[in-house]
C-alpha cells in the first residue's frame, strides 16, 4: 500500500498535477561608483556612513525573486561631503526633497532607473563630479559616520 501511495504521489508530481510551488530567488548586485574627485559618506545598507574614495565602489547585494523590481539593497540612500553637512538622502517612498534624482529612478530598477545593468542582475551607477553641484543641507539624525 505505501509503494502505491508513493507511485501515485510520483506521478502526480511527474504530470504536473502537483507543482512545485517556490519560486527561485536570485542575488541582485548594485555598485555606487565613486567619480567625483574627491572622497565621499556614502551609506547604503543600515545607517551607518563609510568613506569611499575616490575611483573606490560601494556594493550591496540582496536576494529576491526573479520579478523583484526594487533596487538598492534598502530603502534609503545617504551621500555626504565629508566634513559638512551637506549631501543627498534618498528615501523609499518618500519624496523628501533631498535626493540628487527622482526618488523613483534611485529605487528602481525598471523604467526611468539611474542604474545601468552592467551584467546579468548587476547594475551600476557612477557618481561624477558634476554630481556635487546641488548638494543639500542635510538633517543631523541622517549623519552617522562609521
Amino acid at each position: 500500500m505505501k509503494k502505491i501511495l508513493i507511485f501515485l504521489v510520483f506521478i502526480c508530481y511527474s504530470c504536473g498535477i502537483i507543482n512545485d510551488t517556490t519560486e527561485e530567488t536570485y542575488l541582485f548586485t548594485f555598485n555606487i561608483i565613486n567619480k567625483t574627485g574627491q572622497d565621499l559618506l556614502i551609506g547604503i545598507e543600515g545607517d551607518q556612513l563609510e568613506m569611499i574614495t575616490n575611483d573606490e565602489t560601494i556594493s550591496c547585494v540582496t536576494e529576491a525573486f526573479r520579478a523583484w523590481r526594487g533596487a538598492l539593497c534598502n530603502g534609503r540612500l545617504i551621500i555626504q561631503i565629508p566634513s559638512t553637512s551637506t549631501g543627498y538622502l534618498c528615501m523609499a517612498g518618500e519624496d523628501n526633497g533631498l535626493c540628487f534624482a527622482d526618488q523613483r529612478s534611485v529605487f528602481s530598477i525598471d523604467f526611468d532607473t539611474i542604474y545601468t545593468e552592467t551584467s546579468t542582475r548587476t547594475y551600476e551607477y557612477t557618481l561624477t563630479p558634476e554630481f556635487l553641484e546641488g548638494v543639500f543641507e542635510l538633517p543631523n539624525d541622517s549623519l552617522d559616520v562609521e
